[in-house]
């Protein structure tokens, strides 16, 4: 299962963005659509730990990922 909450992220010289919570069970699937430059990209940027969040959490299968430490991130497609 994949939650979000709050998410806030704010590029240091650009847009910041608010992204809609989101609740995603096991074998579900999401469709993400929006015009240009309304945080997709970035959306899956801090779902798969390329960028830091600003404010907000992002749970998968009970786990909160700010707690992570190194070793344990990483994002493998399936």
């Amino acid at each position: 299962m994949l939650s979000t909450h709050k998410l806030h992220f704010s590029y240091p010289r650009g847009p910041s963005f608010d992204l809609p919570d989101i609740t995603l069970a096991d074998q579900k699937h999401l469709l993400i659509l929006g015009k240009s430059g309304v945080g997709k990209t970035t959306l899956l940027h801090l779902l798969g730990l390329l960028l830091r969040l600003n404010s907000g959490s992002i749970t998968i299968n009970g786990k909160e990922l700010s707690v992570l430490g190194e070793r344990q991130k990483g994002f493998v497609p399936r």
